[in-house]
């Protein structure tokens, strides 16, 4: 039995990104950083998920144990978990937001230690990581300009 072919044609095929897309691409070639230097995505917002995460546990323990109508020993122990797993979340989310913020540990881990107020004031400081990325991008490419051959004029 013959093949049957289709009268439609071919869809073409998928283009790469345009260079204008790019912005680093229409550098002249003395101002493009090296091939290893690409800055690092931040994961911020893995500390603001699990800060997130924290406080949907707590809501989650809290009605269960009243959908369970807990009583006596058993709602403070529902209670006081649901709190230890909410402090808990918010602590760890405030580190993991000030490490990718570019501060240093213990910065997250003393305005963790005030929960949502630490993270509030953690996310209205500036950025240092994104500073830092300027910078060392900016050294690289003055390197780069300092490194240039002079002018065969000059």
């Amino acid at each position: 039995m013959p093949e049957r072919k289709s009268n439609s044609p071919k869809p073409p095929p998928i283009a790469s990104t345009p260079p204008h897309a790019n912005p680093l691409a229409n550098r002249p070639p003395h101002l493009k950083l090296p091939q290893g230097s690409s800055r690092r995505k931040s994961r911020r917002w893995i500390g603001y998920l699990i800060a997130v995460l924290g406080l949907v546990g707590f809501i989650g323990i809290i009605a269960a144990a009243v959908a369970l109508k807990l009583d006596g020993p058993a709602a403070r122990y529902a209670a006081q978990g649901s709190f230890l797993f909410m402090g808990l979340a918010f602590w760890i989310g405030t580190i993991v937001v000030a490490v990718e913020k570019g501060y240093h540990v213990l910065v997250g881990i003393l305005l963790g230690a005030i929960s949502p107020l630490g993270l509030l004031i953690l996310t209205l400081m500036p950025d240092l990581a994104a500073r830092n990325a300027d910078l060392d991008e900016s050294r690289q490419i003055v390197g780069q300009i300092q490194r240039t051959p002079d002018f065969p004029g000059e």
